[in-house]
Protein backbone atom coordinates (compact mmCIF):
# COMPACT_ATOMS: atom_id res chain seq x y z
CA UNK A 1 0.00 0.00 0.00
CA UNK A 2 2.34 2.57 -1.05
CA UNK A 3 1.61 6.01 -0.45
CA UNK A 4 -1.03 5.08 2.55
CA UNK A 5 -1.34 7.30 5.82
CA UNK A 6 -2.03 4.96 8.51
CA UNK A 7 -2.97 5.58 12.39
CA UNK A 8 -0.18 5.37 15.22
CA UNK A 9 -2.18 2.79 16.82
CA UNK A 10 -2.33 0.43 14.14
CA UNK A 11 0.97 -0.15 12.31
CA UNK A 12 3.99 -1.58 13.58
CA UNK A 13 5.82 1.72 12.84
CA UNK A 14 3.35 3.52 14.27
CA UNK A 15 2.87 1.81 17.42
CA UNK A 16 7.14 1.79 18.06
CA UNK A 17 7.51 5.40 17.16
CA UNK A 18 4.62 6.28 19.47
CA UNK A 19 6.01 3.75 22.32
CA UNK A 20 8.91 5.70 22.84
CA UNK A 21 7.20 9.40 22.79
CA UNK A 22 7.10 11.40 25.90
CA UNK A 23 3.60 9.86 28.32
CA UNK A 24 2.06 13.70 27.24
CA UNK A 25 2.18 12.70 23.86
CA UNK A 26 0.86 9.34 24.40
CA UNK A 27 -2.14 10.20 26.20
CA UNK A 28 -3.11 12.99 23.51
CA UNK A 29 -3.07 10.43 20.55
CA UNK A 30 -5.03 7.48 22.83
CA UNK A 31 -7.40 10.40 23.87
CA UNK A 32 -8.45 11.10 20.31
CA UNK A 33 -9.71 7.82 20.08
CA UNK A 34 -8.86 4.12 18.98
CA UNK A 35 -11.22 3.42 15.79
CA UNK A 36 -11.16 -0.33 14.86
CA UNK A 37 -9.07 -0.41 11.33
CA UNK A 38 -9.13 -4.52 11.37
CA UNK A 39 -10.92 -7.22 13.73
CA UNK A 40 -7.39 -6.80 15.60
CA UNK A 41 -6.66 -3.27 15.93
CA UNK A 42 -6.70 -2.30 19.58
CA UNK A 43 -9.18 -0.27 20.45
CA UNK A 44 -9.31 -0.30 24.51
CA UNK A 45 -7.08 2.73 25.61
CA UNK A 46 -5.29 0.26 28.70
CA UNK A 47 -4.45 -2.29 26.23
CA UNK A 48 -2.95 -0.25 23.90
CA UNK A 49 -0.68 1.44 27.24
CA UNK A 50 0.25 -2.34 28.03
CA UNK A 51 1.26 -2.72 24.38
CA UNK A 52 3.57 0.71 24.60
CA UNK A 53 4.89 -0.75 27.41
CA UNK A 54 5.84 -4.59 25.78
CA UNK A 55 7.19 -2.80 22.99
CA UNK A 56 9.77 -0.83 25.06
CA UNK A 57 10.33 -3.73 27.12
CA UNK A 58 11.02 -5.97 24.47
CA UNK A 59 13.04 -3.58 22.16
CA UNK A 60 10.74 -3.74 18.86
CA UNK A 61 6.54 -3.61 18.17
CA UNK A 62 4.55 -6.02 16.21
CA UNK A 63 1.62 -5.25 13.65
CA UNK A 64 -0.20 -8.20 14.03
CA UNK A 65 -2.93 -7.78 11.62
CA UNK A 66 -3.96 -4.48 13.11
CA UNK A 67 -4.23 -2.10 10.09
CA UNK A 68 -4.48 -5.01 6.99
CA UNK A 69 -5.78 -8.28 7.59
CA UNK A 70 -2.95 -10.77 7.03
CA UNK A 71 -0.28 -8.89 7.11
CA UNK A 72 1.91 -8.90 10.02
CA UNK A 73 4.71 -6.02 10.61
CA UNK A 74 7.73 -5.29 12.91
CA UNK A 75 9.64 -2.50 13.85
CA UNK A 76 13.02 -1.51 15.27
CA UNK A 77 13.78 1.97 16.67
CA UNK A 78 17.19 3.27 15.62
CA UNK A 79 18.54 5.64 18.23
CA UNK A 80 20.72 8.73 17.71
CA UNK A 81 24.16 8.99 20.34
CA UNK A 82 21.75 10.21 23.36
CA UNK A 83 19.42 7.00 23.08
CA UNK A 84 16.40 8.87 21.54
CA UNK A 85 14.79 7.16 18.88
CA UNK A 86 14.90 9.30 15.82
CA UNK A 87 13.92 6.75 13.22
CA UNK A 88 12.80 2.97 12.56
CA UNK A 89 13.12 -0.35 10.27
CA UNK A 90 10.05 -2.07 9.94
CA UNK A 91 9.52 -5.11 7.76
CA UNK A 92 6.58 -6.52 6.84
CA UNK A 93 5.32 -9.78 5.35
CA UNK A 94 2.53 -12.40 5.15
CA UNK A 95 1.10 -13.67 8.53
CA UNK A 96 1.21 -17.11 7.19
CA UNK A 97 4.66 -16.80 7.01
CA UNK A 98 5.51 -14.66 9.64
CA UNK A 99 5.11 -16.21 12.22
CA UNK A 100 6.13 -15.68 16.64
CA UNK A 101 9.56 -17.75 16.28
CA UNK A 102 10.45 -15.84 12.75
CA UNK A 103 9.65 -12.68 14.52
CA UNK A 104 11.82 -13.49 17.63
CA UNK A 105 14.61 -14.85 15.33
CA UNK A 106 14.64 -11.52 13.07
CA UNK A 107 14.45 -9.33 16.48
CA UNK A 108 16.88 -10.78 18.16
Amino acid sequence: MLGVKALLYCTGIGKGMLAYLPDDRIKTVVERGLTAITDSTITNKEALIRDLQQIRARGYSIDNMEHEYGIRCIFMPIRNKRREVIAGLSISGSSLRFDEPKIKRLCS
